[in-house]
């Protein structure tokens, strides 16, 4: 693994084998609120001011069309090709919703706390929407129960 230098003191991990062809560039850290990734441009055609903005995580999977790339550990910054996979928008999104609310470090899985005792939630995004599927005792059960939904439902396997 090494890091290239980005703007902004930011720094992004990539395979050593990547590391020749992207540090050819020059790469910038792109702050903007929906972003944080790593980015430069290419000029679209003899006029300079057509320009195309790239990144790096992109770049490094050669993304299919009807495509996108996603960041397994959520990290922008890791774009270490373990760390990267190619899915679909749907997929990508069901993904990015269960980082939000993630308390126990398994995808699908968060802690409900009680009074009483605490409880593990599953739940699993499919079509944008949030599916509960139930609280269990310990996260390994709701982990179980999220993995078998969620293969039935994208007909792939979860990231961890």
């Amino acid at each position: 693994m090494k890091e290239i230098k980005l703007t902004k003191n930011k720094n992004t991990m990539v395979d050593d084998e990547d590391y020749s062809r992207l540090s050819k560039f020059s790469w910038w850290y792109d702050d903007h609120p929906s972003n944080g990734y790593a980015v430069r441009e290419i000029q679209l055609s003899s006029n300079p001011r057509r320009r195309k903005k790239i990144r790096m995580h992109q770049d490094i999977l050669n993304i299919p069309s009807g495509m996108v790339a996603d960041h397994i550990d959520f990290n922008k910054l890791n774009n270490q090709k373990s760390n990267l996979r190619a899915v679909s928008k749907q997929i990508n999104n069901a993904h990015r919703q269960l980082r939000k609310d993630n308390t126990t470090g398994l995808e699908g899985v968060t802690l409900r706390k009680y009074k009483t005792n605490n409880r593990f939630r599953a739940q699993v995004g499919f079509n944008g929407k949030r599916i509960y599927l139930g609280e269990y005792a310990t996260p390994e059960k709701a982990y179980e129960v999220y993995k078998k939904a969620f293969k039935n439902l994208h007909k792939l396997e979860p990231t961890q």
